[in-house]
């Protein structure tokens, strides 16, 4: 019984040793002290530009949406039953249908397909 102990013992150290850092732990910690990394945001000027989604002639009637392609980004352009005009991502967040088909409100809009404000 003592012998298979010492046995598995053995046999544990020597699959231990496989898993053993082989460079020298001081190697490993060491860090360089020339850091230049910053968490401190620099000064930025605004880089905002506003750019015409649709003509006015195209806007739609109080009620209405229309869908648009601006700067790479798919809008709707949806004007509300005051009058009011409202631009906002152009899919449906649970269906990713066009918003542009829904029902508009006063101040929601009614995706086509599941009828979702």
């Amino acid at each position: 019984m003592k012998f298979a102990s010492v046995l598995v013992a053995l046999a544990c150290a020597m699959s231990v040793s496989a898993f053993a850092p082989t460079a020298p732990l001081r190697a490993l910690t060491t860090r360089s002290v020339d850091s230049k990394v910053t968490m401190m945001a620099g000064k930025s000027s605004s880089k905002l530009k506003y750019v015409n989604a649709i003509p006015l002639s195209d806007l739609p009637k109080p009620g209405g949406a229309v869908g648009a392609v601006v700067g790479g980004l798919d809008v709707c352009i949806a004007v509300g039953t005051d009058g009011l005009i409202y631009a906002l991502g152009g899919k449906a967040p649970p269906t990713g249908t066009p918003l542009k088909d829904g029902k508009v409100g006063k101040k929601t809009i009614k995706d086509a397909q599941y009828g979702t404000e």
